[in-house]
């Protein structure tokens, strides 16, 4: 298996062309297409209740965006990567789901600038669409992308704390093998005896050796702390292109009061990061 599709979400912010285009990386992993989508929310072209919106804004903004991504899709074909567009109007976080759905894509990437990565309040598009994809989503980090052509699979992080969504993160990253230069398998423990922490190197040693029988650099690592603190600085020491996790999908409301790992990485990681749900395929 690979990774064939990517629906690539974007709100033209500053960077966007080049996040973009950093996902040509993945064509190692065996990247066909990019799907790339723009979401104009209703509110934005003079909606009010029960007196519609303007079409005539929507069809100028529709063509704006369609222009840039004509361009955008001649960058990519020249690179060997099918690429297409939607242009939607509506509630941003459902009509990526409804495209994703109809395109049968393996991720969705949104692309963030570092300094509002993930908003910390309730209704964010990013808080919502972390939360509820039922695919792999990774955040983008421009500002890296803007600084050198970013090879995701140089050296990649598996943070895993062994529950059905790390198996899931495990196997998307096992799709995107083909691109993997090195693995490094991380666990955190925040309390454990010696006997338990023993037992997670075998265990991230046995995730390892999946790697090494493919040929693949790969070592295993048991950290003990803070996990988001401990995966963050673990990335930057060893200096890692890319964190892989997977995530539980808790409501909103759970995950602001109890905090996630994942979600917590997500939003404070220098680097790119992708979230693998326990919902949906890998």
């Amino acid at each position: 298996m690979s990774l064939k599709r990517i629906l690539f979400t974007t709100k033209f912010r500053n960077l966007a062309k080049e996040a973009l285009l950093c996902l040509r990386e993945f064509k190692k992993a065996g990247l066909e297409e990019i799907i790339m989508l723009h979401v104009v929310p209703i509110e934005e072209v003079g909606y009010v209740p029960y007196g519609g919106f303007s079409k005539e804004e929507f069809e100028k903004r529709k063509s704006e965006a369609e222009a840039r991504f004509s361009e955008w899709a001649g960058e990519l074909e020249k690179s060997g990567i099918r690429a297409k567009w939607h242009v939607e109007l509506g509630k941003p976080v459902p009509k990526i789901f409804e495209v994703a759905e109809t395109e049968d894509v393996d991720m969705i990437v949104a692309g963030r600038s570092k300094e509002d990565i993930v908003e910390k309040f309730v209704g964010s598009d990013t808080e919502e669409l972390l939360q509820y994809s039922s695919w792999p989503v990774m955040l983008m980090k421009y500002l890296k992308c803007m600084k050198e052509s970013w090879d995701f699979g140089r050296k990649v992080m598996l943070a895993t704390d062994w529950s059905e969504p790390a198996q899931k993160a495990l196997g998307f990253l096992m799709k995107i093998k083909g691109m993997t230069q090195e693995v490094h398998v991380v666990h955190v423990v925040e309390e454990g005896e010696p006997e338990e922490i023993e037992k997670n190197y075998m265990l991230v040693e046995e995730v390892a050796e999946k790697f090494r029988s493919e040929g693949i650099k790969a070592e295993g690592h048991v950290l003990k702390g803070d996990p988001v603190k401990k995966i963050l600085e673990f990335a930057e020491f060893e200096k890692v292109t890319m964190i892989i996790m997977g995530t539980s999908g808790r409501s909103i409301l759970k995950a602001l009061l109890l905090g996630s790992v994942s979600r917590d990485v997500a939003e404070h990681a220098e680097i790119p990061v992708v979230l693998v749900p326990k919902k949906g395929k890998v």
